[in-house]
């Protein structure tokens, strides 16, 4: 097991995806009629639009790439 320390800018990306992945689930979860209706939703709401976790990895490729 490895681990990085990295910056308060790169945590706050994490912290802040993360929340954005939830709040989306929670709104696509809302408007769901059915697990299929659900799943259906998400993959949707996925593939219009860039997900917040792209934005996190690139944070930490950035903070690995000072390191290295």
């Amino acid at each position: 097991m490895q681990q990085i320390y990295i910056t308060e800018a790169t945590w706050t990306a994490i912290y802040a995806a993360k929340n954005a992945v939830i709040n989306k689930l929670r709104k696509v979860a809302e408007s769901a009629m059915s697990t299929n209706n659900l799943r259906e939703n998400i993959l949707i709401a996925y593939s219009t639009t860039i997900p917040p976790t792209e934005t996190a990895i690139e944070f930490i490729k950035n903070e690995v790439r000072k390191l290295l």
